[in-house]
């Protein structure tokens, strides 16, 4: 027997039915309620209140247990205590005294490179310092060229230009050296 496999629609007009759109207000009011409940009440269900006779068992064994009583002899030791030191062992600190015959200098790179280091004396440049270019030779006999600045008159200006290179995250090296007269 032969069948029609023509669709047939649900609704004899053709036409589709009108989505109705719910209203979110019954959730939205039910959420506020539950939100306040727990807001209030929560608290105190989430409250621990260990039972008195576990609080009672804690305090009794903590009084039980007793510390040991210290006693500190660093102060008595080294009151009574002298310590003698020889001239030999004696050492005088040069950093100290300033060396009159002496200025000071920042070495802030070494390279192997020339262009490198101009790259570097240029930068420091920049920050309105007086940068030099020495180039000399290893021990095994590579050539290197350092880039140094200064010299400086006194310590304010050094610690001027550590703290100004500093700033810019360029490491600096202080050397000192014999005025050559």
């Amino acid at each position: 027997m032969a069948q029609g496999y023509s669709r047939k629609s649900g609704n004899p007009s053709g036409q589709k039915k009108p989505v109705q759109q719910s209203s979110s207000l019954g959730p939205f009011l039910a959420g506020l309620v539950i939100g306040g409940l727990g807001v209030q009440f929560g608290p105190m269900l989430l409250e621990k209140n260990p039972d008195s006779s576990i609080k009672q068992s804690i305090t009794t064994a903590a009084e039980g247990a007793k510390a040991p009583s210290l006693t500190f002899t660093f102060d008595d030791v080294f009151k009574t205590s002298e310590v003698i030191i020889s001239k030999d062992e004696l050492v005088v600190d040069k950093k100290a005294a300033p060396d009159e015959d002496s200025n000071y200098l920042l070495q802030i790179g070494s390279f192997r490179s020339k262009s490198d280091a101009e790259s570097l004396r240029g930068q420091v440049t920049l920050l309105n310092l007086s940068a030099n270019i020495e180039t000399f030779v290893n021990n095994s006999g590579e050539q290197w060229h350092r880039v140094l600045v200064g010299p400086f008159a006194n310590s304010s200006k050094k610690a001027s230009a550590q703290a100004r290179l500093a700033e810019n995250r360029i490491n600096s090296l202080l050397i000192q050296r014999k005025i050559q007269r």
